[in-house]
């Protein structure tokens, strides 16, 4: 039978400027607290809500909306409510929360006497997902991280019962399923770095603008007109990403082009994926082809992008040999056409094509631990026994 005692509530996230913040609130009345201040299109029922749902809200004051959420219950071993709420980690957002949750009657306490709750059919490998949810750069990507939390703590308890069941074999399959995911599992953490190439004027600044849906970076018709590389954070369509804009690559006049030129460069070497924009409506010369593929590195994947597709696109463009099965994809950054569809092949090329598909270790020590755990039990013959201590220590947090 639950308890009584009194309701409790804490941001268990250190204070900062962005990511996500987690509120969690504790009791009997829980649920009945914060209902009044959640609005989504089917009213939750956090009392019926199961322990393996989340349901994506807004937290409201009266007709005020204040920021989307992220509702998570679940039961502690006592039969108390333990309810979790991911909002923008903004500190006046948290404060906004607080102040709501103090004013219907819950104590706010210090967050160590609420973070080592763990439910009971959890395990390690899930609270940690709390851990990272402050480095969240989007509200979907901090969902996609409680699923995958819940998600990769059944497939890790799956290959356990294989290994007790003496099926090695079996047990290795999910184990290299998750390694497989692990990139795409940390890009999904981090966010990709995606660098944008091309010529002077091919439209990049006013691309990355588009793909990011902002308008940080200042675009001219004049070519050259960036002269050093700007970041733009951005979501395509959930999956958080890093846009860098680059200076235009031509064959440099000054030592200042020269360095602007050096840089973007650098910034393609670090990329997770490369863009190489291009203005769709004339022909490239082949000294910008050759500038090009002097500054794109050969070991980073690439899409190529024609731009200014509503000035029309000239059918003079030869493929280079590593895109010959993948055709350029034609957009407008100015109107918006074909971006839709350049957002799918980046996440494509990213292999997060779906983003709720990626399921893998999220930290670097889970990452160490499954391929540890995928070479003992691929070994000849499998090493059962420590194979069975590494996913023990994983799953206990060790």
């Amino acid at each position: 039978m639950p308890t009584t005692e009194p309701l409790r509530a804490a941001c268990l996230t250190p204070p900062a400027a962005g990511g996500v913040a987690v509120i969690r609130a504790v009791g009997a009345g829980a649920a009945g607290l914060l209902a009044p201040y959640l609005r989504v299109r089917r009213p939750p029922d956090l009392e019926t809500l199961g322990p393996r749902e989340l349901r994506l809200c807004r937290l409201v004051d009266g007709d005020e909306v204040i920021d989307e959420a992220i509702v998570a219950v679940r039961r502690d071993d006592r039969g108390l409510q333990v309810i979790d709420l991911s909002l923008h980690g903004g500190p006046q957002i948290v404060q906004r929360a607080l102040r709501l949750l103090a004013g219907a009657g819950a104590e706010i306490v210090e967050p160590a006497s609420l973070r080592p709750w763990r439910d009971a059919a959890d395990s390690a490998v899930v609270e940690a997902v709390l851990d990272l949810l402050p480095a969240a750069r989007t509200p979907p990507a901090a969902l996609w991280m409680l699923k995958t939390g819940k998600a990769l703590a059944a497939a890790l308890a799956e290959a356990s019962r294989r290994m007790d069941a003496g099926d090695a074999a079996g047990a290795v399959e999910v184990i290299e399923r998750l390694c497989r995911a692990a990139p795409a599992a940390r890009l999904m953490v981090r966010g990709a770095r995606v660098v944008l190439l091309g010529p002077p004027n091919a439209g990049k600044s006013t691309l990355a603008n588009a793909l990011a849906d902002a308008g940080r970076a200042i675009v001219s018709d004049r070519p050259g007109t960036t002269r050093d590389w700007t970041e733009h954070a951005g979501s395509l369509d959930g999956v958080p990403c890093i846009l860098v804009d680059t200076a235009g690559l031509r064959e440099p006049s000054d030592a200042l082009e020269a360095e602007a030129i050096r840089r973007a460069a650098d910034q393609a070497r670090r990329a997770d994926l490369v863009l190489e924009v291009f203005d769709g409506s004339r022909a490239v010369s082949a000294a910008e082809m050759a500038v090009l593929a002097a500054g794109r590195p050969p070991d980073v994947p690439g899409l190529r992008v024609l731009n200014k597709s509503d000035l029309g696109c000239v059918a003079a463009w030869t493929c280079r040999p590593e895109y010959r099965n993948e055709p350029p994809v034609e957009v407008s950054a100015l109107t918006g056409a074909g971006l839709a569809d350049l957002r799918r092949r980046i996440r494509e090329a990213l292999g997060l094509e779906p983003p709720a598909q990626v399921v893998g270790p999220l930290t670097a020590g889970q990452c160490r631990r499954c391929r540890a755990i995928r070479d003992l039990l691929a070994a000849s013959p499998p090493d059962l026994p420590r194979a069975r201590e590494e996913l023990a220590s994983l799953l206990g947090g060790a």
